[in-house]
């Protein structure tokens, strides 16, 4: 399992460099083993940041199913928005495009890789607890 989630860079869009790339800052960069170490952190006690804790809802919409390059793989795009609140008058939205690649493993497709393209290149959010 890989989760990438990058900086986005406003460049001008003659820039050969790109928007964002892999050897450039991301919010996620996690293994499946980092991943869990950030659930594990999310659900403690001492998770400051989630102290009251967030209220989230996630709208998929554009899914777009593909073979991909092995037989028991499938390539899947969809967006993204995720509403985010905890306080009061505290909310946030934020907007994603995503590519996932599912392996069918014992008849069960599972998440092998998701890359998430957000559309902000600066959070409107003090913090990214959530997985888009």
């Amino acid at each position: 399992m890989h989760y990438w989630v990058p900086g986005i860079e406003n460049r001008n869009r003659t820039d050969p460099a790109g928007a964002y790339g892999t050897d450039r800052m991301a919010y996620f960069d996690d293994t499946k083993l980092d991943l869990r170490r950030r659930v594990k952190r999310f659900t403690a006690d001492t998770a400051w940041s989630e102290n009251p804790p967030t209220r989230q809802f996630h709208l998929v919409a554009n899914v777009e199913v593909y073979p991909a390059d092995g037989e028991d793989e499938l390539i899947v795009h969809s967006v993204v928005t995720v509403h985010r609140g905890r306080y009061e008058g505290a909310g946030d939205v934020l907007y994603a495009r995503r590519e996932d690649r599912l392996r069918r493993v014992d008849r069960r497709l599972l998440l092998a890789r998701r890359r998430v393209v957000l559309g902000h290149s600066t959070l409107p959010s003090k913090n990214l607890n959530t997985f888009l």
